[in-house]
This record gives structure tokens, C-alpha cells and sequence, in this order.
């Protein structure tokens, strides 16, 4: 998803974005929750690889913390769109 440098920034970001939270808005409880739960489980994914990536190795080589950080960042974006929902 690209963002915004700034949220008046309209010619760095998709059409989509703009019209996005009035999208949530318009959801029913059962369309949020349904979302709410595929982002739960998107998050719990990336949460398990990364605690895969940390049991092979009693020390994160180089190459695997960038794909740690790498991963935090994606389940960093889950977790805001899951806020997102309710507000």
C-alpha cells in the first residue's frame, strides 16, 4: 500500500486511499469482523515466520534480521488496517 508523505499529499497516493475510510465506514459488524478476522490471521502468518526465522538459528545472521524487520514491518500494516475498521 503506498501512503501519503502528508494526508493533503493527493498526487503521491492512489485514488483508492481517499475513498478507503469511507468504504470501512459504510461496512456492516459482520463485513468489519470478517475482515477483522482474515488481518488476525494474515498477522498471526507473519508473526510465525518470523518466529521461525529466530528457532533455526540461536544467532539472526544479518540476512535473516533484515527479513525480521522485513516481516514486522508487513505485520505493523496489518495491524493499523485492523484499527482502522473501528473508527
Amino acid at each position: 500500500m503506498i501512503l501519503p508523505k502528508r494526508e493533503h499529499d493527493l498526487h503521491s497516493v492512489p485514488f483508492f486511499y481517499f475513498f478507503k475510510k469511507i468504504i470501512m465506514q459504510r461496512l456492516t459488524n459482520e463485513q468489519k469482523a470478517e475482515l477483522y478476522n482474515k488481518y488476525l490471521y494474515q498477522y498471526e502468518r507473519v508473526q510465525e515466520e518470523i518466529r521461525q526465522i529466530k528457532a533455526k538459528n540461536f544467532e539472526v545472521s544479518e540476512k535473516d534480521q533484515k527479513e525480521i524487520d522485513r516481516l514486522d514491518v508487513i505485520g505493523k500494516k496489518i495491524f493499523n488496517e485492523t484499527k482502522k475498521l473501528y473508527l
